[in-house]
């Protein structure tokens, strides 16, 4: 069987016709899935949930066990999506794994109290959406208008921003936004004298959001910055907490006033003593930092060009919303139900 026809086996609209990895956009059980065939014989269904807590993940899970040895669920807590993966040696096999699959998920996924069913745009927050399309890489329902607008807009932004980049706004703004999400770090590790690693994320995130509310255009060089002011910024907190704590010893000493900060940078610079008594909280800081930069990897790489290529495929690459899942027609339908009960 071709992936071809292994991924109009499951009903989905494809898209990206042409493609080497054929896809195809649906729902199941009220949530939006991306069908995709990545190699021969396994179809893979990516759902894109608001959020998936803990209680949702060990439903998903205990469903996952009742499905077929060759039908695998892969959940995780916190995350928006969660995959099921279809293994197959023909079209018969694969279409009665995914009919199987469909009616074993879709008591799960149809409990409110589990899953809260996407119905409002992505864009607007408005109801009666008409179209799927993927916005911030899920796949979402919105309204076709929203999504040519949206395109519009940053189309607009991206001409404005080439003409004019405002590079020197967007680096104040990240060297301010930097030393703001580097207090949080500051605090905890002169209180309690601990490197919280996670809260080095934050400096990296500051800077680069920094860059953006200052109109800077976001570009490669803003990833750049990001990167190499958020280790500086690290390192300069480590040195600003020993500088304090150098000043304590003076102080109990007798000699309050006697050491200056830049004093504390000359000792760093002074490879005996940096060796000797810094370089392991020095390493320390720019690890948090190296770590800090993989927590934000995947927002701070975000350019507008980026963005704007996203905004152009969500407008061009959408499929109708299915009819049972628009609410005009699931009221339609009520109603009908309704009149012919009486």
């Amino acid at each position: 069987m071709t992936r071809e026809a292994m991924i109009r086996l499951t009903g989905f609209q494809q898209v990206g016709v042409g493609e080497t990895v054929p896809r195809a956009f649906g729902m199941i059980g009220g949530i939006p899935v991306e069908a995709s065939v990545p190699k021969d014989g396994e179809l893979q269904l990516q759902f894109s949930a608001h959020q998936l807590d803990k209680q949702a993940v060990k439903a998903l899970q205990a469903a996952g066990k009742e499905l077929d040895k060759n039908v695998k669920l892969a959940a995780t807590a916190e995350l928006t999506t969660f995959t099921v993966t279809i293994k197959s040696r023909d079209e018969v096999e694969a279409r009665n794994l995914f009919e199987q699959t469909k009616r074993q998920l879709k008591p799960v996924l149809k409990d409110s109290g589990l899953f809260e069913l996407p119905t409002d745009c992505v864009v607007c927050g408005d109801l009666d959406c008409d179209v799927l399309s993927k916005v911030g890489g899920q796949l979402v329902p919105a309204h076709r208008h929203c999504l040519e607008r949206q395109k519009h807009e940053m189309t607009a932004q991206a001409e404005e921003k080439t003409n004019n980049p405002k590079t020197v706004q967007g680096l104040i703004g990240g060297l301010i936004g930097g030393l703001v999400g580097a207090i949080p770090a500051f605090i905890v590790l002169n209180i309690f004298h601990r490197f919280f690693f996670v809260l080095f994320a934050l400096i990296p995130l500051a800077a680069y959001y920094g860059w953006k509310l200052f109109g800077g255009k976001v570009s490669r060089l803003t990833t750049v910055f990001v990167i190499l002011y958020s280790i500086l910024v690290s390192a300069a907190v480590d040195v600003l907490d020993t500088h304090l704590i150098l000043r304590g010893l003076y102080e109990e000493w007798g000699m309050a006033g006697q050491i200056r900060l830049m004093d504390t940078v000359q000792y760093y610079f002074t490879p005996d003593v940096f060796f000797e008594f810094f370089a392991r909280y020095t390493l320390m800081a720019v690890g948090a930092a190296i770590f800090g930069v993989f927590i934000a990897w995947g927002v701070i790489t975000k350019t507008d060009k980026g963005a704007l290529q996203e905004a152009l495929a969500s407008a061009s690459e959408f499929v109708p919303m299915p009819r049972e899942y628009r609410r005009e027609e699931a009221e339609a339908a009520s109603t009908a139900s309704e009149t012919d009960w009486n």
